[in-house]
């Protein structure tokens, strides 16, 4: 959430003229509910819950609508109601893009980290040296640095890793 947040907000600036809509907190996170805390909601209602935000951006005369996943889970679940969004309101004049590209996504965010030597293992999705750099630029107080194991001692250009990604995926639109 934190990341997709500074990711929508960093998209938002390079496209110009664009609203960041609150962010929808609720994921299909079924592949984590082992883990003491996880919620999860079905693909149905968070597909649901999408069309009702981008139904009442079109009726607001948003003409351009950008859905932007950034945990893995909800991928499929854009892509789905995007191409469904897209048919349904090209006819009104409303364009749906629908950045569902998981593979794109991770490449993108890992590819400045690879630069420094790191291994696709080290890079990780969850937790690993990206996601921990991330946050420790965007709310340093969530990361708990006692914790480290010794490892990657290196620079990592954070700017570098948030612009990369953020001109990856703004490339990515085209209305």
């Amino acid at each position: 959430m934190l990341i997709g947040e500074a990711l929508s907000v960093g998209v938002a600036a390079e496209l110009g003229s664009a609203l960041v809509a609150s962010t929808i907190r609720p994921g299909c996170s079924n592949h984590h509910l082992s883990f003491a805390g996880s919620l999860s909601i079905s693909q149905k209602l968070l597909e649901g819950i999408i069309e009702a935000y981008c139904d009442n951006l079109k009726n607001y005369g948003f003409r351009n609508i950008v859905l932007l996943p950034s945990h893995g889970g909800n991928f499929d679940c854009v892509a789905s109601i995007g191409e469904k969004l897209k048919t349904a309101y090209k006819a009104e004049g409303v364009n749906v893009i629908a950045l569902a590209d998981r593979d794109g996504y991770i490449n993108a965010f890992a590819e400045p980290l690879y630069s420094c030597r790191f291994s696709f293992d080290q890079v990780g999705v969850h937790a690993g040296a990206g996601e921990t750099a991330l946050v420790m630029a965007l709310r340093p107080e969530l990361v708990r640095e006692d914790k480290f194991d010794e490892g990657f001692v290196g620079k990592i250009d954070i700017a570098k890793l948030l612009f990369r990604l953020r001109h990856r995926i703004s490339e990515l639109i085209v209305f």
